[in-house]
């Protein structure tokens, strides 16, 4: 039953997905091609129709990227509450799976499309970094190779970096991942405590955010004032400094680690309970 609840979830959210995706790689094509076209007839940069031509299809490119992003999480964090709150809710909660189970589903697959959708920003964003620098894919990959050799050596201690260009890659990988998970629980957990309220369930679920968010940031702030502050001053050097930084920043991640386990286990409870959930 769990396969195809996977199945279900996927076949409701891929349309979107798919659009937008598919959006961004036709902008992505027509903007190589324009490059291409420009550099083949020679029209110099300074040129007037050659920069407006340049300007649109850049906004239109960027656009395309912002589009992902934005209506891929508007979407998602929708569809969401109208399978889960809403009138059609309803009968989300009455299929023969646990309620909790849904809920993960619908956590799980969001944010694996997500992560989908980062692959194809980055994919397309490579592909036009090939073709305005005029270079192939293993000359534009060498070229950020060699700028984090020489930045490396400076930054490679901090905790957010690897000691080579591809540890450095792995942990961005991973820290966008978490961003990703821990966005689309915020918002989830947002929601589902709105539903406590019998009226104005929307307005509740916004006041529900700001409130994490205030308090997410006040824990945070506290982690900065006892790790940091105080400290930094009494250090002469700057493997001292770094060092320090460090352990605010791992604080920090586990700080922010636990708040997601407390607010999946909030979503779980409320859930579970059907609490005032139509």
């Amino acid at each position: 039953m769990l396969g195809k609840l996977f199945v279900s979830e996927i076949k409701q959210t891929y349309k979107p997905m798919a659009t937008v995706a598919a959006i961004l790689v036709l902008s992505t094509i027509l903007a190589n091609l324009e490059t291409s076209v420009m550099r083949w007839f020679n029209v110099a940069s300074n040129n007037v129709v050659g920069i407006i031509i340049n300007a649109l299809m850049g906004l239109i490119f960027v656009g395309s990227v912002f589009a992902v992003v934005i209506v891929g999480f508007v979407f998602l964090i929708g569809g969401f509450y109208k399978s889960m709150y809403s009138e059609r809710g309803y009968l989300t909660h009455t299929l023969p799976v646990s309620s909790n189970m849904t809920f993960s589903v619908k956590f799980i697959v969001a944010t694996l499309w997500m992560v989908v959708a980062a692959v194809v920003i980055v994919v397309c964003c490579l592909f036009r970094g090939t073709i305005i620098t005029g270079e192939g894919i293993g000359e534009f990959l060498s070229r950020i190779g060699e700028f984090f050799k020489m930045e490396l050596p400076v930054i490679s201690d901090l905790v957010f970096f690897g000691k080579t260009a591809g540890g450095t890659v792995v942990k961005f990988a991973g820290m966008a991942f978490f961003g990703i998970l821990s966005s689309f629980l915020f918002f989830f957990t947002a929601i589902t405590l709105g539903q406590l309220s019998n009226e104005h369930k929307v307005g509740c679920a916004i006041g529900a955010g700001v409130g994490l968010y205030m308090i997410q940031q006040l824990l945070g702030f506290i982690v900065i004032i006892v790790f940091m502050v105080g400290q930094l001053s009494k250090v002469v050097d700057l493997p001292g400094e770094i060092e320090i930084i460090n352990r605010a920043a791992v604080a920090g991640m586990i700080l922010y680690l636990v708040f997601l386990v407390a607010e999946y286990a909030v979503d779980m409870y409320i859930v579970k309970r059907h609490l005032n959930l139509q």
